[in-house]
């Protein structure tokens, strides 16, 4: 991961002052960007467990919409980021359905802090159940459709607070064969490190000069008024 700090300077008063590092953000797309990945799969409705083959994390990360991690009806997968004191600013989400299959799935998405204190964000919904979201906290993070179809694509967006985990939790319809929960085609995350702050104030050379002058004609002044 590559992280890169840039602070900004101000001359004020010969003396260079700075202002809050501003770090790259840092993207989230693999099983080793993540500080720990908790997932606990729900049931498939006509095997009762989720298809080994779907139950891969690296399906996620594999850059290609053909594979998939299966949540499972009522099965969740939680991301916890590293560093752990960065803050999340968005995600990248495609949930893959095959066109008239029937299976609605859906999923809720929460924004929490070291895996808990979550805060519900809004619902994913596939493309059999329009292809759509919902938001219930716009204030704190909105959810976005970016690709309707078999490959349906969602953002979420972070407006305010500082989160460094991310829940999604299935809550599909639960009647029909061979159902199996949301299915996370590809998935990334965004985040960004906390501000540094800035360095002490330093004079600029010319300011060092003065400052060395003056104390310099101090002595000097000094040193007359005690030989006379």
């Amino acid at each position: 991961m590559f992280r890169a700090q840039v602070f900004v300077s101000a001359t004020v008063g010969g003396f260079l002052h700075a202002s809050l590092a501003v770090a790259a953000p840092i993207l989230h797309d693999s099983e080793a960007s993540f500080a720990s990945i908790v997932y606990t799969p729900g049931i498939n409705s006509t095997l009762g467990q989720v298809a080994a083959g779907r139950r891969v994390l690296g399906n996620m990360f594999d850059a290609t919409n053909s594979t998939m991690l299966s949540l499972g009806l009522g099965g969740s997968i939680a991301f916890l980021i590293a560093p752990e004191e960065n803050s999340i600013t968005g995600a990248s989400t495609f949930e893959l359905t095959n066109l008239g299959s029937g299976h609605k799935e859906r999923a809720r998405l929460f924004l929490g802090n070291d895996l808990g204190g979550w805060i519900e964000i809004g619902d994913l919904l596939n493309q059999e159940l329009g292809s759509t979201v919902t938001n219930v906290n716009p204030t704190v993070a909105t959810l976005a459709l970016t690709t309707p179809g078999a490959a349906t694509g969602f953002t979420l967006t972070v407006l305010d607070g500082s989160f460094n985990s991310l829940r999604l939790l299935d809550v599909s319809p639960t009647r029909g064969a061979n159902l199996d929960g949301f299915d996370i085609a590809s998935f990334s995350l965004t985040s960004i490190a906390p501000p540094t702050p800035p360095p002490v104030p330093v004079p600029e050379p010319a300011t060092w000069l003065l400052l060395v002058g003056g104390i310099a004609g101090l002595a000097a002044a000094r040193r007359r008024f005690v030989s006379a």
